[in-house]
């Protein structure tokens, strides 16, 4: 997952979150490392969720989903974060898109309600 074509992408995931998978497409390299291989995602109580539909690694130390996609994603920051892409759907209150190098992004998802000064904040300098 941390190299090969395509864009990296790497969700951070609250503390709170439950993770939903397949656990019969699900495979354990090793301890604390889960590669799904269809669908998953998480929720948390404060209304953020990942949609992913495809390969991604799930790590739990630090907890984060790890994918590639074909191209950047894209962020919306109407009523909200969200993210998209071909196998990807991110939602939450407040969050973040950064640039972390050449064809990388990390996704920091926040929980609370919307419209309560939640910051948002994306691009490639942030």
């Amino acid at each position: 997952m941390k190299s090969g074509p395509g864009v990296l992408v790497e969700i951070e995931i609250p503390p709170d979150a439950r993770i939903a998978f397949d656990p019969i497409n699900l495979l354990v390299p090793e301890p604390g490392v889960r590669i799904h291989n269809t669908r998953c995602g998480a929720k948390t109580p404060g209304g953020a969720e990942v949609i992913i539909e495809g390969i991604c690694m799930e790590e739990q130390e630090p907890h984060r989903f790890t994918i590639r996609l074909p191209g950047p994603p894209e962020v919306s920051e109407q009523d909200g974060f969200s993210v998209s892409a071909p196998g990807l759907k991110v939602r939450a209150p407040a969050g973040s898109m950064k640039r972390t190098g050449s064809g990388s992004y990390v996704i920091k998802l926040h929980s609370g309600p919307l419209g309560q000064g939640s910051m948002c904040t994306t691009g490639a300098d942030n």
